[in-house]
């Protein structure tokens, strides 16, 4: 099979669009990071102040968080020191994943499973080709689910981990 100019030409442009758009798309995803880090600072000072003396934009953004944080860990934490309230929520903002990331690692080349830590899966997903895509059509309705275990076992492993420093350090 022999290739002519047009054809040469097409593949050239669609390999410069597709380049320009994962490079868009890395320059998106730095920059999200860079307001996620600056939005962290914001919250971790918020939460390392009481309750009593915080202005009314502190006052929203914590309340904005607590949102995110799944209910078990949210009544714990509420129970905790505003400076170890303010290393969890940082720990959590830090490590927890969004529906929309998620999304975004499935469309792009299928990788939802290992965002969401799960290596072994992803190997199965990928030698199956999504479950002959039955698999990854389920997986559509089924990520927002993951999601939210993922950030509830993450809320619940920070919690050990703040546990297990307080007794060390008693």
């Amino acid at each position: 099979m022999r290739f002519g100019w047009p054809e040469i030409v097409i593949l050239l442009v669609i390999i410069v669009l597709v380049a320009a758009r994962i490079y868009i798309l890395v320059r998106t995803i730095k920059r999200e990071k860079r307001v996620r880090e600056e939005r962290i600072k914001v919250v971790s000072a918020a939460f390392k102040q009481p309750a009593d003396g915080l202005t009314d934009t502190q006052r929203r953004v914590r309340t904005s968080v607590l949102s995110k944080i799944p209910a078990t860990a949210k009544i714990e934490t509420m129970a905790m020191q505003p400076d170890k309230q303010a290393l969890f929520v940082e720990k959590y903002l830090r490590k927890s994943k969004d529906i929309f990331d998620t999304y975004l690692h499935w469309v792009i080349v299928g990788m939802h499973y290992t965002y969401l830590g799960k290596d072994r899966l992803q190997w199965y997903y990928w030698l199956t080709l999504g479950g002959i895509l039955i698999w990854a059509v389920v997986d559509i309705f089924r990520i927002p689910a993951m999601v939210a275990q993922y950030n509830r076992n993450l809320a619940a492993a920070i919690l050990r981990e703040l546990e297990t420093s307080e007794r060390v350090s008693l």
